[in-house]
C-alpha cells in the first residue's frame, strides 16, 4: 500500500500550535527549518507567543528559596506547574546568574512577560529571562544628590524599586525612589530615577510626595504599571492611617493615586497590595478580633474605587509564619489554594476549601521566601547567557 500523504497545515493554525509551546521546546525546534529559526526571533512571534501562554490552563509559579544541599544556602529558583486538576508538579530548580556579584541574597522586585527583575537589597539591579537563561546586569544607579560641604562622603543608599513594561516603546523600565542619608545630620533626601532597557541608563524623573521608606522593597506590576501602598500625609492626616495605592505609568512616567476600597475605621486592619487571580487585589488583616481572618479584595475595573468587591475571607491559621506577628499569604493558585510560609519556613499549601495543608518542601530564610506566578517568554533583554 502506498504511503498517505500528508495534508497541509495552514500557516495559522501551525503559528497557534507553535505559540502553546513551552519555551524548551522552541529552542529545540529551531533546527527544524530556517523559517522556524528565524520565527522564534521575529518580535510578533514573541509578543504572541507571551500572550497565549497567559491564556493556557496551567498555572505556572517560580519559588525564590535556599538549596537544602548546598553548604553555603544560596538561593536558587524552583518552577512548578499546577494542571487542570490542581496537581502541582515541580519541573526545575535554576541558580540565579546574579550569585556571583550580589551581596546579599537576590530578591525579586518584579516580573512582566517572562523577565524578572532582581536585586540584592544594597546596589545591584539585574534583569533574567529564566527560560532562555538571559541576564543583564543594571547600571549602577547613583544618586543625584550630593552631600553638604561640611559632610564626609561616607553616605550609604537605599533605594525602593518598581518593576514595569512600556507597551508604547516595547521598552521594560524600573523605577526607583533613592533614599540617600548622611551619617551626620542623620536625614534622608528623597528623588525619583528611571531605567530604561531601550537606553540602558538612569535618569532623574520627578518625584512624589510619598513616603517611599515605608514601601516594600518590590512593586506589584500590573497592566505594565508599579505599584505600591503609600501613605498620606499632612493636616487632617494621620500616618498610617490613610492608605491608598501609588502607581506609576511607564508609558507616561506619570504618577496616579487609586482609592481602596472602604472596609471600616483602619485601626482595625493591616493592608497589603497584592495579585490575585489577575487583578489588582489587597489583603486586609483582621484586628478586631484578633487573628481572625483576611479578608481578600480585587479592584474589577483597573482604577475604579467603585468596582472593589470582596472575594474571599480567609480564617486566620496557626503554626504559620509571622510578619509582625501575621501570617501574610504569599501567593494564591486558582479559586481554593493560599500560599504560606509554616514555622519552619517551609512553603505550605493551604486549601481553603478542605482546610488541608501540603508541605511543599521548600524553604528559605524566615520571611524571605517568595513566590511568583509565573509566565515563559522568548522576550530579549539584550543581555548574556
Amino acid at each position: 500500500m502506498a504511503p498517505k500523504k500528508l495534508r497541509h497545515i495552514p500557516d495559522d493554525l501551525v503559528l497557534d500550535i507553535l505559540t502553546t509551546l513551552p519555551v524548551k521546546a522552541l529552542k529545540r525546534f529551531r533546527c527544524v527549518c530556517k523559517a522556524w529559526c528565524d520565527l522564534f526571533g521575529n518580535t510578533d512571534f514573541i509578543h504572541a507567543h507571551c500572550i497565549k501562554q497567559t491564556t493556557l490552563e496551567k498555572e505556572r509559579f517560580f519559588v525564590n528559596h535556599y538549596d537544602k544541599t548546598d553548604d553555603e544556602c544560596n538561593s536558587v529558583i524552583s518552577i512548578f506547574e499546577s494542571d487542570c486538576d490542581e496537581v502541582l508538579n515541580f519541573t526545575e530548580t535554576i541558580r540565579i546568574p546574579f550569585n556571583e556579584v550580589f551581596l546579599n541574597d537576590p530578591f525579586i522586585i518584579g516580573f512582566c512577560n517572562g523577565i524578572v527583575c532582581v536585586s540584592d537589597d544594597v546596589k545591584n539591579i539585574g534583569f533574567w529571562n529564566p527560560a532562555t537563561r538571559e541576564y543583564k546586569p543594571l547600571p549602577p544607579l547613583i544618586p543625584s544628590i550630593e552631600p553638604p560641604d561640611d559632610v564626609d562622603w561616607n553616605m550609604h543608599s537605599k533605594w525602593k524599586l518598581g518593576f514595569g513594561f512600556d507597551q508604547r516603546t516595547n521598552d521594560y523600565k524600573v523605577l526607583s525612589f533613592v533614599l540617600t542619608y548622611f551619617e551626620v545630620y542623620a536625614v534622608s533626601v528623597d528623588e525619583a530615577q528611571l531605567y530604561s532597557l531601550k537606553s540602558n541608563s538612569w535618569r532623574e524623573i520627578p518625584s512624589f510626595p510619598v513616603f517611599a521608606g515605608d514601601f516594600e522593597r518590590g512593586s506589584v506590576c500590573f497592566k505594565g504599571n508599579c505599584h505600591w501602598l503609600g501613605y498620606r500625609d499632612g493636616p487632617g492626616y494621620v500616618f498610617e492611617e490613610n492608605p491608598y495605592i501609588l502607581s506609576f505609568n511607564m508609558a507616561d512616567e506619570k504618577f496616579e493615586e487609586f482609592e481602596l476600597p472602604v472596609f471600616g475605621p483602619l485601626n482595625y486592619y493591616i493592608v497589603k497590595l497584592v495579585m490575585v487571580s489577575g487583578s489588582l487585589g489587597v489583603i486586609l488583616y483582621t484586628l478586631d478580633p484578633p487573628g481572625r481572618l483576611f479578608d481578600i479584595w480585587v479592584m474589577g475595573e483597573y482604577g475604579v474605587t467603585e468596582s472593589w468587591v470582596k472575594k474571599w475571607s480567609i480564617e486566620a491559621i496557626l503554626g504559620l509564619a509571622t510578619i509582625s506577628g501575621l501570617a501574610w499569604p504569599l501567593g494564591f493558585l486558582r479559586n481554593y489554594g493560599v500560599f504560606y510560609e509554616d514555622d519552619g519556613g517551609e512553603l505550605v499549601l493551604y486549601n481553603k476549601n478542605t482546610h488541608v495543608f501540603k508541605n511543599l518542601g521548600l524553604c528559605g530564610a524566615k520571611k524571605e521566601l517568595q513566590i511568583v506566578k509565573y509566565v515563559e517568554s522568548l522576550m530579549r533583554i539584550d543581555g548574556r547567557q
